[in-house]
């Protein structure tokens, strides 16, 4: 079963969102990045860090806001360990979703109520 950890603040998932759109692009657009680490600036202050999954995603966001952008080893080495992070998380998040699903299945089955 899914751990259901700590609930996600709208900054939790805000650092989620820009750090993906940050590290998945094959091909980054500078402007885009920029865009990206200015919202990820802002939001850090505010994440919860106590959360299991949130706390490393901040740590290596304060390491690629320090490093220059798209240069150099601290900026490769952090987007190689916040993609680590994130695949972490999502399946975190995958596991709590999936567990969701066959509750409200069970549930539906008790009712009568058929779901997917």
């Amino acid at each position: 079963m899914a751990d259901s950890g700590l609930n996600l603040t709208p900054y939790d998932q805000v650092l989620v969102n820009a750090l993906m759109s940050l590290v998945l692009p094959i091909i980054a657009r500078p402007e885009d990045q920029k865009m990206q680490l200015e919202i990820i600036q802002r939001v850090l202050p505010h994440v919860n860090r106590a959360h299991h999954y949130i706390e490393p995603l901040a740590d290596w966001a304060e390491s690629l806001i320090a490093a220059e952008r798209g240069r150099g080893s601290t900026w490769h080495r952090a987007t190689f360990q916040i993609n680590e992070a994130l695949a972490a998380f999502t399946s975190w998040r995958l596991g709590l979703l999936l567990d969701n699903m066959r509750a409200a299945k069970g549930a539906a089955k008790q009712t009568g109520k058929e779901v997917a």
